[in-house]
């Protein structure tokens, strides 16, 4: 664990903890060009082991996402190392991606936390025509003040296991299924995402063309659980079952543009009060173009039924517009930009006076990235968020300013 120490500290505990992991680092160069596996693909480091560190400082004006008379600005320091391995062994390969970051606020330093996350798969195969993958994620972080209106230090622990398997048919079509389990804390009380654990089955079949285009059509049935049991007074559910239908696909339109797109309906329903069920469409749709050598575009859209249970709604509908493009100025610098606009409607009030919640959400980062070694990288950027709401009281405007290194070794 990082020692405790203020946030003007943190620098040297950056330069301290870099001098150590240069002593007798070195990496072997491993091709992972040919892997296909998707929801892991973020593990992957460049080399079979890689260690690294860094250090951003930002400056927030809103702290806790609190309307303009209660705005508290403070300044924020993360400091991180971490380790990435990618070893194959056969056809088997193990890739792990694990983290600290220890988080210093120079003002509300009761907030002061260490966040850990860690990733890790075994991508097992029996034969080449029947393999899958063995994973669980941790991560331990502060609960977003957006959603969470309290001011405690509200911790989040997230954990998830997964095992699936897919069995190549012929023609291009694969059985696939899977297992997970999830399970999620928070440290203080927060009603309108309690703790709860879940356990999810899935089933379905997969088509890939020679062009990697693909298709897939997913069954999934759900378990969940609450710690804390019902609650006939906030009306607060015990649990719930939820079955989901799905429709993947990814369509590699020519050699610059890809859509990749989800459709899928999802039906909740809860254990005591009827009120807290609620069904429809969800999915996304995101193309990604590489307009030229040098720029790249992603733009996608999104909607999703998400719970938040609370006597004014059990669950909300967001709808997200995002672009988000990329531009190599040179070969050592980018700049890089995100926008995403939200709507959202909270529905299902068990209280049908509290109901008619809206909301809209914005959010706005520019970024200039600058890598002048490999193992270096300097990202400079600012970011806006506000969100106008129905109701007053939720209503904020959140800037954002800071510079960050991160290093690999």
């Amino acid at each position: 664990m990082l020692p405790a120490m203020s946030a003007s500290r943190s620098p040297l505990l950056a330069l301290v903890l870099l001098a150590s992991l240069t002593q007798g680092a070195h990496a072997d160069p491993e091709d992972t060009s040919n892997l296909k596996t998707t929801y892991v693909s973020n593990l992957y480091p460049e080399d079979t082991w890689n260690l690294n560190a860094g250090i951003k400082t930002s400056y927030v004006s809103n702290l806790f996402f609190s309307p303009q008379a209660f705005e508290s600005s403070d300044q924020i320091t993360a400091t991180t190392v971490g380790l990435k391995i990618n070893k194959p062994f056969g056809l088997q390969r193990f890739v792990v991606d694990a983290s600290l970051t220890d988080n210093r606020y120079r003002t509300n330093d009761y907030l002061d936390y260490l966040g850990k996350d860690l990733k890790g798969a075994w991508l097992w195969s029996l034969t080449p025509r029947v393999k899958g993958n063995l994973s669980a994620n941790y991560n331990e972080g502060l609960n977003s003040f957006i959603d969470y209106r309290g001011r405690e230090r509200n911790l989040r622990t997230t954990q998830m296991y997964r095992f699936d398997v897919e069995g190549e048919i012929a023609g291009g079509f694969s059985a696939i299924g899977g297992v997970n389990h999830s399970d999620l804390k928070n440290s203080e009380i927060f009603i309108a995402e309690r703790d709860y654990q879940a356990n999810a089955a899935e089933y379905g079949i997969k088509y890939v063309a020679s062009t990697d285009s693909s298709v897939t059509l997913l069954g999934r049935r759900t378990r969940g659980e609450y710690n804390q049991g019902a609650d006939p007074g906030g009306l607060l559910e015990s649990g719930f079952d939820q079955n989901d239908a799905e429709l993947r696909f990814a369509w590699v339109a020519t050699g610059k543009s890809t859509l990749v797109g989800r459709l899928a309906y999802i039906n909740r329903v809860s254990d005591n009060y009827a009120m807290r069920d609620y069904s429809g469409p969800v999915g996304s749709l995101d193309y990604l173009w590489n307009v030229g050598a040098k720029l790249r575009i992603n733009a996608g859209f999104r909607q999703d039924l998400v719970s938040y249970q609370t006597l004014e709604a059990s669950y909300y509908k967001a709808q997200i517009y995002s672009i988000a493009p990329v531009w190599q100025v040179f070969g050592k610098a980018a700049l890089r930009a995100n926008y995403s606009y939200e709507n959202r409607d909270y529905l299902g009030a068990p209280v049908a006076v509290l109901g008619g919640r809206q909301d809209t959400l914005q959010q706005a980062l520019v970024a200039v990235d600058w890598k002048p070694l490999r193992s270096l990288t300097v990202s400079i950027f600012v970011q806006r968020q506000t969100r106008n709401s129905n109701r007053a009281i939720n209503d904020f405007d959140y800037d954002m300013a800071g510079i960050s290194g991160s290093f690999a070794f």
